[in-house]
């Protein structure tokens, strides 16, 4: 844009103030005006851009492609598994039943009437055996996501994503929080609901999510969050162990965490 020039004196016209250096006439013009919005409109737009640049970490991410078959068959087997950790206590409370029934029944054989109560106190604990039990059997068969995975199988991504948020909010499973996270990258695209739910991940938990499946290091790892390499995590717990009973020994003796 050429110079401006005061029609009163000839003095230089600043453009921002339209007003004359050396007289300080005021004056109007389009052009300075367009001008000055011009720039104001550039300022703004860098402020903006300035702004919202970490409220918008993902437009790198490089998000491998998978059909939906593949998808479908990676949340199957990543994202619908039985907890471990059940079959002993099952097993353990079925022999307690058993026991305390046959011992029951012993005693009522031999035992007079007279004794009263205390004929029937093993089948109380008989009866705490079968609560238990099925208890216990109750939460070995629940975080199946066989509906969601029939929603996913029919490309209904966000349905199945919804449910599963709702089921997680109710009561918390790893199940639910697999399937929401490969949901939320791979098809949804809300990188931040699956930062988010990597994130909140104690350490035991998202250990055994790595070890299940490494596309979920891989996930982690484009999202930018930190986590233990793949296949080298359950070997923490053993250093951490050994340093203690090294430490009660009073044992100067280093173990590299790399």
């Amino acid at each position: 844009m050429k110079e401006l020039r005061c029609t009163q004196c000839g003095a230089t016209i600043n453009p921002d103030t339209l007003t004359c250096e050396y007289c300080g006439s005021v004056f109007f013009s389009s052009e300075i005006v367009q001008e000055r919005e011009r720039k104001k409109a550039e300022k703004k737009k860098q402020e903006l851009d300035g702004m919202y640049i970490d409220s918008h970490p993902y437009d790198d991410i490089k998000v491998r492609n998978l059909t939906n078959e593949e998808l479908y068959n990676l949340i199957k087997t990543s994202a619908n598994q039985k907890p471990s950790g059940y079959l002993f206590p099952i097993v353990f409370m079925i022999a307690w039943t058993m026991v305390a029934f046959i011992i029951g029944a012993n005693l009522l054989e031999d035992m007079p009437i007279s004794v009263g109560i205390i004929r029937y106190i093993p089948f109380v604990f008989a009866l705490v055996g079968v609560i238990s039990v099925t208890n216990t059997l109750k939460q070995a068969v629940s975080g199946g996501i066989s509906n969601e995975l029939n929603l996913i199988k029919q490309g209904f991504y966000s349905e199945a994503c919804d449910s599963l948020e709702k089921r997680e909010s109710k009561k918390h499973n790893l199940n639910y929080v697999a399937a929401i996270i490969l949901l939320c990258y791979f098809r949804l695209a809300d990188y931040e609901v699956a930062k988010q739910n990597i994130i909140a991940l104690p350490q035991k938990e998202l250990s055994e999510l790595i070890n299940r499946s490494n596309v979920f290091y891989e996930v982690a790892k484009e999202l930018n969050v930190r986590t233990p390499e793949f296949g080298a995590i359950s070997f923490s717990p053993f250093k951490q162990m050994i340093k203690e009973q090294l430490s009660k020994l009073s044992v100067d003796f280093d173990i590299d965490d790399d």
